[in-house]
């Protein structure tokens, strides 16, 4: 899936420019060599692809995910509203910055139900995490007026959607911060890594320093004699790791170009029975088209539809545990019967950056007999 199909002989020629120099640190460069470290390069190569104002390269999605809830200055015990769909590393990144994830249903596009969001919040409710899950963007005008009703800070998790884009402006740029994931099977991937993105300098500042053990980089000093400031971990990107990044993203306008045409050839003379529908997307926003997903009239269907699919020797995406079941018990309490029935109801099927005519046709043709 995503960027791992493409590597080819760019990421060799990074990477081992890497390892010929000797400089795999990204502090370990003087202030005359700084230009060349690949990490700094990935990142401003980043923030001029999304057209932000910073990009702070860490080591996962997770990482960036924590950085930035240092970032946003979360209180010990304040309330962040994430939604019940979503990989376990949004509530863990909460639980460790000392904040208690709250869960809010979905919606039929799968992401957060912004009328249910607003239903959560209490006296003690910080932040809210909207996540673009599988590739396409929450409600974030309904997101972000909730937000400023309320003043509270919005964290869009990215994660899963490089490249998606909200009323002709990419994911990722809409809130206060956001993180993205470029791990294995990610879109984009260096095998293990991760970026925070702002255009708040403030906030910047603030990550760059957690990142890093509180490290403040005044290249004038040597790093043996930088003051600290604040609390921080080693969340540090590798030289090696963003090289491989950079020769990515190199390639991911070709990569969403080719997503979006191949999901289209799966869905042609594709009709949907009327009870059947699409997973519905906000007005105005494109998808990274990672995966072809519609909904089911009950999931007793879609089972069927499944199990049908799956003797045709397609395997859809599993959506429930490590995305529902396993936040449910580290938020610990609550019912989400809406959540519930709609990942009950969704049939998703990964879409490939190269896929054969053959593939796509073997596609179409059980998709149709399935449905």
């Amino acid at each position: 899936m995503g960027g791992i199909e493409t590597v080819n002989s760019r990421e060799e020629e990074l990477v081992l420019d890497v390892i010929r120099k000797k400089k795999i640190f990204r502090y370990g460069f003087s202030d005359k060599e700084v230009s060349q470290s690949y990490v700094l390069r990935f990142e401003q190569a980043f923030k001029t692809y999304l057209g932000t104002g910073y990009a702070l390269a860490v080591s996962s999605g997770t990482a960036a995910l924590r950085t930035a809830l240092a970032a946003l200055e979360v209180k010990p015990g304040a309330e962040i509203i994430v939604p019940a769909y979503t990989f376990i590393a949004t509530l863990e990144a909460v639980i460790e910055s000392g904040a208690k994830p709250v869960l809010a249903e979905i919606d039929s596009s799968l992401n957060i139900n912004p009328a249910d969001l607003e239903k959560r919040i209490t006296d003690r409710t910080q932040g809210i995490i909207p996540v673009h899950m599988m590739g396409a963007s929450a409600d974030m005008d309904a997101i972000l007026g909730i937000a400023r009703k309320h003043k509270l800070f919005v964290l869009e998790d990215a994660c899963q959607a490089i490249g998606a884009k909200y009323k002709g402006k990419f994911v990722g740029t809409l809130g206060d911060g956001s993180a993205f994931s470029f791990d294995s099977v990610k879109l984009l991937t260096c095998g293990e890594g991760g970026m925070v993105v702002t255009s708040n300098g403030e906030f910047y500042r603030r990550a760059d320093r957690f990142h890093d053990h509180g490290h403040i980089h005044n290249l004038a000093l040597p790093r043996g004699k930088e003051p600290k400031e604040g609390t921080g971990f080693n969340f540090r990107l590798s030289e090696i790791l963003a090289a491989f990044g950079l020769a990515q993203l190199e390639k991911l306008p070709e990569m969403l170009v080719s997503l979006r045409a191949n999901r289209t050839r799966m869905m042609e003379g594709m009709n949907l029975p009327p009870e059947f529908s699409w997973r519905s997307l906000p007005a105005d926003a494109e998808d990274s088209a990672t995966f072809l997903t519609f909904l089911a009239p009950t999931p007793e269907k879609a089972e069927k539809v499944k199990e049908r699919l799956q003797k045709s020797g397609i395997t859809p995406a599993t959506l429930n545990y490590w995305h529902y079941q396993v936040n449910r018990e580290l938020a610990g309490t609550g019912a989400y019967p809406r959540t519930e029935e709609y990942l009950g109801r969704a049939v998703a099927l990964e879409v490939k950056v190269r896929m054969e005519v053959s593939q796509i046709t073997r596609i179409n043709e059980a998709l149709k007999d399935a449905l």
